[in-house]
């Protein structure tokens, strides 16, 4: 029990994780005061912006929790995994109205420096590669990566 409350003190990937549970459940029963003040937390200390919206299921995995921006209506499944520098938010209509929010399935990993727009879907245990621009609907058991993006396998 020590070992476990020590991991969650002094290991980043799951303090923030574990953060952004509490946050979840703050704004699920309007304790606006907490949320407020946990999200400038997870903002200052790991660069972390979380919408209000957002949907994340069991098992979120931050393996580096740093500059990491999840849009509003964002919708992560079970067991997904983000490394740092990934960013799922909207596009703009030319009127500058939303246009949608991805929605990520179970088992999806996305890697470094990922940007995944737009009112898409990425299918369960899909890959996305580092460096990667996402404004399509991807497949699930499948492999991309790159600008332009690539079907890998």
């Amino acid at each position: 029990m020590l070992r476990k409350i020590f991991r969650v003190i002094f290991y980043s990937n799951i303090n923030s994780v574990v953060l952004i549970n509490i946050l979840l459940k703050l704004r699920e029963n309007n304790n606006k005061i907490l949320s407020i003040l946990l999200w400038n937390k997870l903002i200052v200390k790991y660069g972390i912006h979380i919408g209000n919206r957002v949907k994340i299921g069991k098992n979120l995995i931050l393996p580096h929790p740093l500059s990491i921006v999840i849009g509003n209506a964002v919708k992560i499944g079970d067991n997904c995994t983000l490394y740092h520098n990934v960013t799922l938010g909207t596009k703009h209509s030319l009127e500058n109205e939303s246009i949608g929010y991805p929605e990520l399935k179970n088992n999806v990993i996305i890697y470094t420096n990922t940007v995944i727009i737009g009112d898409i879907v990425i299918g369960e245990n899909t890959i996305v590669g580092s460096n990667s621009l996402v404004t399509t609907d991807l497949e699930a058991n499948s492999v991309y990566a790159g600008n332009p993006l690539k079907k890998i396998r």
